[in-house]
């Protein structure tokens, strides 16, 4: 498989898996910051991969396009996310 489709992969899994469990799992609503810390999730992830993995522990090669590979699919899941979210709580309920 193309190398920049797993990254695109991995970065909307980790925002749905994120989104997933700030919305489903109950805790103290702290004002939608707890969505905003899934966009600091995937920053983290796609720089995590790219700088601890590939670089540091040289299991493959550190480039910055599969940072943004990464990055920009699971920022747009996560506004996916919230728009359909945002759709369900004030218009439809």
């Amino acid at each position: 498989m193309n190398d920049k489709k797993l990254h695109k992969i991995a970065g909307i899994l980790t925002a749905l898996v994120g989104m997933a469990l700030v919305t489903f799992i109950p805790h103290a609503y702290m004002y939608n910051w707890d969505r905003g810390a899934v966009f600091g999730l995937v920053i983290a992830v796609a720089a995590g991969k790219e700088m601890i993995w590939d670089k540091w522990m040289k299991k493959g090669t550190a480039e910055y396009w599969d940072f943004w590979a990464t990055l920009w699919p699971g920022w747009l899941t996560c506004l996916a996310w919230l728009t359909v979210e945002t759709i369900i709580t004030e218009v439809i309920l």
